[in-house]
């Protein structure tokens, strides 16, 4: 599981600080997850396709 911090405890996080401390939960906005395009993994459709990393439209 990703860590996610404010910019404002990245010190205390890399100088050994309390870590329980910084133990919150990220933002609502913080992370967010793509549907791959339905292409993705196809043995029948050729790999250097710049389409594969476009953004999919949600089913």
């Amino acid at each position: 599981m990703p860590v996610i911090l404010n910019w404002r405890d990245a010190s205390t996080w890399m100088t050994g600080g309390d870590p329980g401390a910084l133990l919150h939960p990220p933002p609502e906005d913080a992370a967010g997850m793509d549907r791959p395009a339905p292409r993705v993994n196809r043995s029948d459709v050729g790999d250097d396709d710049a389409t594969l990393t476009e953004r999919a439209v949600a089913a």
